[in-house]
């Protein structure tokens, strides 16, 4: 298999990947989260017996009966919660930082064939695309469609897709086709699209 097929693939991938969101928005199909679902589970769940779940959406924090039937409570906004160092959001977040070093290097370097400038771009594009996915996994909530492209939120997504698109062009045509230019823009739309929601 050749470097361009694998960047044809890739580019497949990719758009189907962000455009897979949108088709199942069409298709009628509701892709957002729970807002504020906390689930208990009882200390001893995992030697007496099944765990047991429980739902609760209304309440703004969740009770666990121990052993001794004692109550622990645990709040999100408890002084004791430390948010997970990799959560989806930040997930989001490095992939679209590392995409944007990625370019920096791609820009830079010589433009040779199997030199860094194309393995720097080509996996720019991958962590573009990935970072695409993971926003509209993780940020669906935020896509307004009422506010159009005045939302940040929405014009970040715009500008972000539309990056990562022109990325795939400009890695799938090179070196045969002058891909300077998608590049270029790939990259500046994906900078922009950080700014604005920084």
């Amino acid at each position: 298999m050749t470097i361009k097929n694998v960047r044809c693939r890739l580019a497949a991938l990719a758009l189907a990947t962000i455009s897979a969101p949108v088709c199942a928005a069409d298709a009628g199909l509701n892709l957002t989260p729970p807002d504020d679902l906390f689930y208990t589970q009882t200390a001893n769940g995992f030697g007496d017996g099944a765990p047991i779940y429980a739902a609760n959406a209304a309440a703004p924090e969740a009770t666990a009966a121990t052993a001794d039937d004692t109550q622990l409570s645990f709040t999100k906004d408890s002084e004791n919660f430390e948010e997970s160092w990799l959560t989806g959001s930040k997930a989001h977040q490095y992939l679209g930082l590392g995409a944007l070093a990625l370019v920096a290097v791609a820009a830079v370097s010589p433009k040779e064939e199997d030199s860094i400038h194309e393995y720097a771009a080509t996996s720019a594009t991958v962590l573009a695309a990935a970072a695409a996915t993971t926003g509209f996994i993780y940020h669906w909530e935020d896509f307004d469609w009422s506010d159009g492209f005045s939302d940040p939120d929405n014009l970040h997504m715009l500008l972000a897709g539309l990056g990562t698109l022109a990325m795939m062009y400009a890695v799938s045509e090179a070196p045969e086709v002058d891909h300077a230019g998608p590049g270029i823009a790939g990259g500046v739309a994906m900078a922009v699209a950080v700014k604005i929601t920084w």
